[in-house]
């Protein structure tokens, strides 16, 4: 597509990958939005267990997915959402990569902690107050790291602002990469 540089953004293990190739590969890339963005090593004490949840493959096991992302767990945690979420994951095939980065994350490897400094893109990050996935506090302190980003966060919103305040995420965004180039 000869693509020299472009803007990315990334949602949960996305915005990982995004940030990483950020730091890799700073020339092809013109800003970045992180939304809900894993990437920081898990605490000594986390149950490296709860991993397995991030791929889920069997209907009950999307649901509880699901209702960790979501705040309004009525309407996308409901059974057509199940099964149409498990349609689109098969359709995707990303249940290789995911897997990858689980282990990745599993063996404390990639992780941007100590690395965030070396981003000077312009970055928004957007979290959702009630992500029951990844703290709040991920999200400031990636702010707290990229030198000049901006955090917005959605209240009455869990780990998929994209889907679950889909107007007011759009609308962040756009502004975001519409701005002048600092």
């Amino acid at each position: 597509m000869k693509i020299e540089r472009a803007s990315l953004v990334g949602n949960s293990l996305g915005g990982w990958v995004a940030a990483a190739y950020a730091l890799e590969h700073p020339q092809r890339v013109e800003g970045l939005v992180l939304v809900d963005a894993a990437g920081f090593a898990p605490p000594a004490d986390f149950d490296m267990k709860q991993l397995s949840g991030l791929n889920p493959t069997t209907h009950d096991d999307m649901r509880k997915l699901l209702e960790r992302a979501f705040y309004n767990k009525r309407l996308f945690a409901s059974d057509l959402l199940i099964d149409e979420s498990l349609k689109q994951r098969a359709k995707a095939g990303d249940g290789r990569t995911i897997q990858a980065l689980i282990e990745s994350i599993s063996r404390r490897e990639d992780m941007l902690d100590g690395r965030l400094g070396g981003i000077r893109h312009r970055t928004l990050i957007i979290w959702g107050r009630e992500d029951e996935v990844l703290p709040l506090a991920d999200g400031v302190r990636f702010r707290d790291e990229i030198l000049g980003a901006q955090l917005i966060v959605f209240d009455q919103c869990g780990h998929v602002p994209p889907i679950e305040k889909s107007s007011e995420f759009n609308a962040a965004v756009l502004k975001f990469l519409s701005a002048p180039a600092r």
